[in-house]
């Protein structure tokens, strides 16, 4: 026997190292939280000593509110890790209400767990330990075949469904219970996650990050904390609980730029790396109230082919998911289209098997088989609505213990009239039967939801924690209404118990009991006694705080923690749940007076709305302008010139996406102003992107460069690390794509390429989805330009295939356009053009002009390469005319040169034409009628086409875009070759290839230097 240290205490075969708050047993590292370690601690420090409950409280607990239920809790914990008994104890002692003894050293062996005594419990406890499990059999042995298949590396995803009441969390318990105990599978985590049902959108990856938690917690800073360091750091800064408070600040400088793709990343690999070696089974209870974002990891783990030793249980309601048309519906549809899940649904008991719960229930009694009829006749076979209804009657006497034997009382005819028709009825009935203090117990539990705290009754109930606990004990002990989830923990030390609601109908139930006038008190005050307790770290109960303060109609705090938890679901990606949280928030602002700082907060949800929408939305949408100009009109109006940057660089976007010059040049115009007087680099860095932009646009390419420029000095990776939130995306990936295009125009084209693979570099780095879509679809563009189509349709699919597993519509259309560019480029001629059709008729519905004279002039050269010279023509016409009214005017000096090509090519058709009609005609042709054609002398057409060249040089020059340049110089070359003027067309050409210092391997400076050989020169 060793003495216990300060550090490192050993009775038995266990050793508890307190310094580090592990539990050992032998060489195994048990899953014991940390404060019941605590209290053992204590206990074993002072053997021999009663120890009372005060002193226990304040020695681990110092200044801390603890209740007795709570500690009771933890002794209970320490108790089931020890495999000890209270009746039996042989390390820790219940005195009377004196409080408690450690006694382990008196044991010098190892002891075997005592089995569990029933004998001095009362009839309520008994039955509360005994599980009646009937009618699931065959669920239950075909989750357990599936679980051994998932040992064996076969990932799988069980979806179990079924109406209220019918049995699914027995089922999942049992199941649990079966599997989760040595000997079956001694190495199995079970982590456990439950969705919550909210008035709005729920919190991103809620349930997950509560099953991780609870995983993290019970197994204590071991394996699972060390994989989420190591895959998933995101995931691990979500859980501070996890982290110690010193690596916390570096964990989320690591972490910054988090995203649902990255985190749903990181998860799938720390789980398959998790469960190479360690089973892991994985319950999420009412999937019916999910957040997307959850949805969206669900998918993409049963997606995911590679083999994983994981088994996720999805629960829920089917009715729910129709009646609301939640996105779980799709996500069912689409898994069991695709054979990448396994459903369990759940129907009513049949009349056998209600019999036999009634035998199970009623050992012993004689009248089982009418009993279970009429019980089945009354409640059609729900479990629910059978177990409350044996409550019933047990309670009013109907059916008594008459010594070992069960007997009924009465005529059983008389059960159709004790026995409400409704469940809900039913439970009121039994709510009724219930103590007045009990009853006002339930009604604060209940509007907290399905889950709860003492705490927070005890705050709604205005009574002491030592009050409650024992009350909520008794009930859970006795199987009414609730039952017993554990400890927990909040932020400020606060130790409580948590118990839930053994049916969310129970809970729907007790609460439409309350009053108008006690949920607004309630939801007040318990949302009040939440935020005491989560202090610093009330933003991780945002959404749920801003529910509890809009039903309490304290409507300030209730868009405050809206504003807060939009913030949340941007940092993890969540963008729809942060629309949602937005126009909640701007809905309520309607119930607080018209105030300056009503304005300032209307202005901080406008803001963030604008950033979702831009990414589910799409730039174009009217809803995104109107809530823009509003943010405009706030800035005005609280003169706020620091949120006036972003609007105004939103609006700018939004017109820029339609390309409308004076909107654009109005708002550019203030842009410039605005950079002259900021002074924050963040600010001035976002207004220089959006003026490169804007510049690029306008064939201003010096211009554009030296903004990008300014941008990639201005940003700092750790500052401005948060930017990514933004409109478009994370400022240096933007900046050095876009830089790509104002490279290869001015005659750059290994420095474009270069800014491509840096960008792209970054873009993969932040794991941003809308700054990857964005990434990659500029950079397929600047490789159309290099005339390179293979890069150009690697790149263009892959960011198709992000914009629509994103929901980014807009860069689905434009990615299609690109896609038949590429064909285009290939020769797929008739194909491509078909393509381009009838991707540009998906793009003007959107409304989007930007790029569109650009997306012309490949449709025209298409028309030119299959000799459709009059639509090519008529094409050019319309880019054109595009380019003289709207701002996107890069393109026009290559737009001029395909008006000399196509000028010429039908020149040379009607020449043609007219050979043919001079040849001697054959009988055949003879035969044919006589149209006439239109005659075009070759001088004036070449003159056209001529000055057409001209002028695409003339543009060129004037934008610096020597690459456009260098085409225009080549068509012209060919024109004056077959006119004779080759010593012209050789010093024209020889000068502007000359200007070129790099980029030699590019198909156009591979031609032009092919068409100086050709000049002799």
């Amino acid at each position: 026997m060793m003495k216990p240290s300060a550090t490192v205490i050993t009775f038995g075969p266990f050793r508890l190292v307190a310094d580090k708050r592990e539990l050992w047993k032998d060489e195994v590292l048990l899953k014991v939280r940390a404060m019941p370690l605590l209290v053992l601690a204590y206990l074993a420090q002072h053997p021999e000593r009663v120890i009372p409950v005060e002193e226990l409280r304040k020695a681990v607990w110092g200044g801390t509110r603890v209740g007795s239920g709570a500690i009771r809790g933890c002794v209970r914990e320490i108790r089931q890790a020890l495999g000890d008994e209270a009746t039996a104890p042989h390390y820790i002692e219940t005195v009377g209400r004196q409080g408690y003894c450690f006694v382990g050293y008196r044991f010098n062996t190892p002891l075997a767990p005592t089995p569990p005594v029933l004998s001095s419990k009362t009839e309520g406890q008994e039955r509360q330990r005994t599980t009646h499990f009937v009618g699931r059999e065959q669920q239950l042995a075909q989750l357990q075949q599936w679980l051994a298949r998932a040992q064996q590396g076969q990932r799988q995803v069980v979806l179990v469904n079924g109406e209220p009441g019918i049995g699914k969390t027995t089922l999942i318990q049992q199941f649990v219970q079966s599997v989760a105990q040595p000997p079956s599978t001694p190495d199995l985590w079970v982590g456990h996650g439950q969705c919550v049902e909210s008035y709005g959108p729920g919190e991103p990856y809620l349930p997950l990050l509560e099953a991780l938690g609870r995983l993290g917690r019970e197994l204590g800073t071991g394996k699972l904390t060390a994989v989420l360091h190591q895959h998933a750091p995101t995931w691990l800064a979500q859980l501070p609980a996890l982290v110690v408070t010193a690596a916390r600040g570096e964990l989320h400088r690591q972490v910054a730029g988090a995203t649902q793709e990255r985190m749903l990343r990181e998860l799938c690999d720390a789980l398959e790396v998790l469960t190479a070696t360690q089973p892991l089974l994985l319950v999420l209870e009412d999937l019916q109230w999910s957040d997307t974002a959850t949805l969206a990891w669900l998918a993409a783990v049963a997606r995911r082919p590679d083999p994983a030793r994981l088994f996720v249980i999805g629960v829920y309601r089917p009715i729910d998911v129709v009646a609301h048309t939640h996105p779980l519906r799709g996500l069912v549809q689409e898994l069991r289209t695709h054979g990448l899940c396994r459903e369990v649904r759940l129907e009513l008991l049949s009349v056998d098997e209600v019999r036999e719960y009634v035998r199970q229930r009623f050992a012993g009694s004689t009248t089982a088989n009418e009993l279970g009829l009429r019980l089945h006749q009354r409640t059609d076979g729900n479990p629910l609505f059978l177990t409350a209804s044996v409550e019933v009657l047990i309670q009013q006497g109907v059916v008594r213990k008459d010594g070992d034997r069960w007997v009924v009382h009465g005529d059983l005819t008389a059960l159709d009239e004790m026995v409400p028709e409704d469940l809900q009825h039913l439970i009121t009935k039994q709510l009724e039967a219930l103590s007045a203090e009990d009853q006002q117990m339930l009604e604060v539990a209940s509007v907290n939801g399905v889950s709860f705290t003492t705490t927070e009754v005890a705050a709604g109930c205005h009574q002491e924690m030592d009050t409650i606990e024992p009350r909520c004990e008794q009930l859970a002990r006795r199987g009414q209404f609730i039952a017993e989830e554990g400890l927990t923990e909040w932020p400020d030390g606060t130790l409580t118990m948590r118990y839930h609601f053994l049916h969310a109908l129970y809970r729907q139930v007790v609460y439409a009991r309350l009053g108008g006038g006690q949920k607004v008190r309630l939801h007040r005050l318990l949302g009040e006694r939440r935020e005491a307790g989560y202090r610093e770290r009330v933003r991780e109960i945002a959404g749920e705080l801003a529910v509890h303060f809009e039903q309490g109609r304290d409507y300030g705090r209730a868009v405050r923690y809206r504003q807060v938890a939009t913030e949340q679901a941007l940092r993890r990606s969540g963008q729809r749940e942060a629309i949602m949280h937005c126009e909640q928030g701007l809905a309520l602002l309607s119930h607080l007076p018209a105030t300056p700082d009503r304005n300032r907060q209307e202005l901080a949800l406008r803001l963030p709305l604008a950033a979702a929408q831009f990414a589910v939305l799409g730039i174009t949408t009217d809803a995104m302008e109107q809530n823009l100009d509003q943010a405009r009109t706030l800035c005005r109006e609280v003169g706020e010139t620091v949120d006036l940057i972003p609007v105004v660089i939103g609006l700018a976007r939004f017109h820029l996406r339609r390309a409308e010059r004076t909107a654009i040049e109005e708002l550019a115009a203030q842009e410039r102003r605005l950079l002259e007087r900021v002074d924050d680099p963040a600010l001035a860095l976002q207004l220089s992107l959006h003026l490169g932009s804007i510049e690029l646009c306008r064939g201003a390419l010096s211009d554009a460069q030296e903004h990008f420029d300014q941008a990639l000095t201005l940003f700092d990776a750790e500052q401005h690390r948060w930017l990514f939130l933004s409109y478009t995306g994370d400022p240096m990936a933007v900046a050095l794509v876009n830089s790509s295009w104002s490279a290869w125009l001015s005659g750059r084209p290994d420095r474009a390429s270069s800014y491509i693979a840096r960008s792209l570099a970054r873009a993969e780095e932040m794991s941003h989805p809308l700054t990857l879509v964005y990434t990659l679809s500029q950079a397929a563009m600047t490789k159309l330009f290099l005339r390179e189509p293979a890069e150009a349709e690697r790149l263009v699919q892959r960011g198709m295939s992000l914009a629509r597993e994103h929901g980014f519509p807009l860069y689905s259309v434009q990615g299609a356009i690109v896609q038949s560019c590429v064909m285009l480029q290939r020769g797929e001629l008739q194909e491509g053009l078909t393509a381009i059709a009838e991707a540009l008729s998906a793009y003007r519905v959107t409304d989007a002009q930007l790029l569109l004279p650009f997306f012309l002039a490949s449709l025209a050269e298409g028309y030119l390469q299959v000799g459709s010279i009059p639509e090519g023509l008529q094409v050019v016409e319309e880019a054109l005319q595009l380019t003289a009214t709207n701002l996107d005017v890069f393109w026009e000096a290559d737009l001029y040169r395909l008006k000399g090509e196509l000028t010429l090519s039908q020149s040379r058709v009607h020449r043609l034409e007219s050979r043919v009609k001079k040849r001697p005609k054959s009988k055949v042709q003879s035969s044919k009628p006589k149209v006439p054609s239109p005659q075009y002398p070759a001088s004036n057409t070449q003159a056209e086409a001529e000055a057409c060249f001209h002028k695409a040089i003339e543009v060129a020059r004037q934008h610096g875009a020597k690459s456009l340049e260098l085409r225009a110089v080549m068509s012209l070359s060919r024109l004056w070759q077959q006119q004779g003027k080759n010593a012209a067309a050789r010093q024209m050409l020889a000068e502007i290839y000359g200007w070129f210092t790099e980029g030699f391997d590019t198909k156009d400076l591979q031609e032009a230097k092919t068409l100086l050989e050709e000049f002799g020169g």
